[in-house]
C-alpha cells in the first residue's frame, strides 16, 4: 500500500516524519530536521518515546532486526553502566 515508505530505513532518531496531510490514506514524508546531502533518509517504525529495551524488542519481533542507531547505542550503554552514587 505504501511502497515508497516501505523502502525507507528505520532510525530511533529519524530525519523524516510520516504524515497523512489530507487525513486520508495518502502518505507523505516530511523532513523532521535539516538533512545533509548524502545522508540516509530514515523514519521511525515505532513510537520513538518507548524505552530502548521496548524499542529493541518490538523491532526484533515485528521487523526481525536489532536497531543499531546512535540513540540506541547510547541508551543501551547507559542501561549497562551502573550509576554511581
Amino acid at each position: 500500500m505504501y511502497l515508497a515508505a516501505s523502502l525507507v530505513n528505520h532510525s530511533c532518531e529519524p530525519n523524516l516524519d510520516v504524515v497523512f496531510p489530507r487525513n486520508n490514506s495518502t502518505l507523505a514524508l516530511r523532513a523532521a530536521r535539516d538533512i545533509s546531502r548524502g545522508e540516509q533518509l530514515t523514519i521511525s517504525y515505532l513510537d520513538p518515546e518507548m524505552h530502548v529495551a521496548a524499542r529493541q524488542r518490538q523491532l526484533h519481533f515485528a521487523y526481525g532486526f536489532t536497531c543499531q542507531c546512535q540513540r540506541c547505542a547510547e541508551e543501551l550503554q547507559q542501561v549497562a553502566t551502573p550509576t554511581r552514587l
